[in-house]
């Protein structure tokens, strides 16, 4: 039995909120401002999803809060996801932001670059796996598509991240009235076990937002082709 005998009631402010739009988002871009948006909420608020939004070390900042203008932004750090170092770029190290990473010795031919690429990529993604990924042989050629979205959509992602991060600003003893399914439900999860439907939608939200810079890094890629960033 996971509803509660004493369904508490949402917000108001919740209650009033319009997430339609959700159902038509379906490009990167869009995605990516959502995920900022409540990437900032979470930080502010001062949840533990925070540590995926702005990371503890100093070194290696994917993003930062500032202030402009009395208002908080969430900036995020940017980089190129295929850079070029010359021989001549003396003194040139990797930041802790760009590490991970493979290095291609350029003067070696397509073909081998090509073989040992996809052989140390295959091993590096024993310890580092990709993003996102699909299955079956074309693993390889995988993308955030509307695949992607819609299963953010289904688990009402956006809707959990704005409920976490308001649960977090109550008192300890007012906490203790919203638990993780009274969220879920409130969200719009339903039917079925939901507080399991309700973890794992949490354990979604965490890895939309760890996947925030793979998915700006795409939208780049997208751009520099000449491409829509739309999926």
């Amino acid at each position: 039995m996971n509803r509660m005998a004493s369904r508490p009631e949402k917000p108001e402010w919740f209650a009033q909120r319009d997430f339609s739009y959700l159902g038509k988002l379906d490009d990167a871009e869009g995605w990516v401002k959502e995920l900022e948006r409540v990437g900032k909420r979470l930080a502010l608020a001062n949840h533990p999803l925070a540590k995926i939004v702005l990371p503890n070390s100093p070194d290696g900042l994917k993003g930062r809060l500032v202030k402009e203008e009395g208002e908080t932004h969430l900036v995020r750090v940017g980089i190129r996801t295929v850079r070029l170092i010359e021989p001549d770029d003396e003194g040139v190290c990797l930041s802790p932001l760009e590490l991970p990473a493979l290095r291609v010795y350029l003067d070696a031919p397509d073909g081998v670059i090509l073989k040992q690429f996809k052989a140390a990529l295959k091993e590096a993604r024993k310890s580092h796996p990709a993003p996102i990924v699909k299955p079956g042989p074309p693993a390889h050629t995988a993308i955030f598509d509307r695949t992607t979205f819609d299963r953010w959509r289904e688990n009402r992602i956006i809707q959990l991240g704005e409920l976490l991060a308001w649960r977090e600003e109550l008192s300890a003893a007012e906490r203790r009235n919203y638990p993780n399914v009274a969220l879920g439900e409130m969200a719009g999860l339903e039917g079925g076990d939901l507080d399991k439907k309700t973890s794992l939608a949490i354990a979604c939200l965490e890895k939309a937002l760890s996947s925030v810079h793979a998915l700006s890094a795409q939208i780049c890629s997208d751009l520099k082709d000449g491409s829509s960033p739309s999926p």
